[in-house]
């Protein structure tokens, strides 16, 4: 699965030459800031480094990505690609995004949101509340998934953390839970548990290549294990 997930350090070297590098704490795209900051350009790529991003409630940006900062995307806001490599990724409510990776930070994604993409991790938790949809996967190495109303039209995954399917979630894909040995020894090292509520689904598969505890509102979830 890591092959898969897009680092977003390799991605900077193509965005460049299209992308503004600003300086400043923080990148205010599409607002001004109050506390004597600037206001940018809508619908362009965005990169910082060592700085934190932040695009203004119902600006349309491109590509907004951060190495060593935060990334906030506000309410009714549409961007492409999201992504950041040391900092965590925070979306409102309403907002569409492509994909949004993180390799050591958190992703928390409002209501409402529309994803179409893939929504990946490497270290850190992804979470997204409910009336949301993501057309693509949904991935974490060492990390929690929590889902409270959210259509997965692909498969969710992880390695070394619990997934929570809650509140009406679906699932049309797999959800597996990789067995690759945890090397991040700040991680916790019990088996992870997969929670489905009564109101959740699974449509596809459940495929696991380690143990895993199960806490399924209905047992018939049972019959979807398969194990690799």
């Amino acid at each position: 699965m890591t092959k898969q997930i897009k680092l977003p350090v390799f991605a900077f070297m193509a965005l460049v030459s299209s992308s503004l590098l600003l300086a400043g704490c923080v990148i205010h795209v599409g607002a001004s800031d109050d506390k004597g900051g600037y206001s940018y350009a809508k619908e362009r790529n965005y990169s910082s480094t060592n700085k934190s991003v932040k695009v203004a409630q119902g600006v349309s940006a491109g590509n907004v990505s951060s190495v060593n900062g935060s990334v906030k995307v506000e309410d009714n806001a549409s961007v492409e690609e999201v992504s950041n490599v040391n900092g965590r990724i925070s979306i409102g409510e309403n907002v569409t995004a492509a994909d949004v990776s993180v390799v050591n930070g958190k992703v928390s994604i409002g209501k409402g949101f529309t994803g179409q993409g893939n929504i990946e991790t490497v270290n850190g938790q992804i979470k997204i509340d409910s009336d949301s949809s993501v057309t693509g996967n949904i991935e974490t190495v060492n990390g929690d998934i929590e889902l409270e109303g959210v259509s997965i039209g692909g498969s969710v995954s992880s390695t070394n953390g619990d997934i929570s399917l809650l509140d009406g979630s679906v699932v049309n894909g797999d959800v597996i839970f990789e067995g690759r040995p945890n090397k991040n020894k700040s991680w916790r090292n019990k088996a992870p548990t997969l929670k489905v509520d009564a109101g959740s689904t699974i449509k596809g598969k459940i495929i696991i290549y380690k143990d895993v505890d199960f806490d399924f509102a209905d047992s018939a979830l049972m019959s979807k294990v398969e194990r690799r």
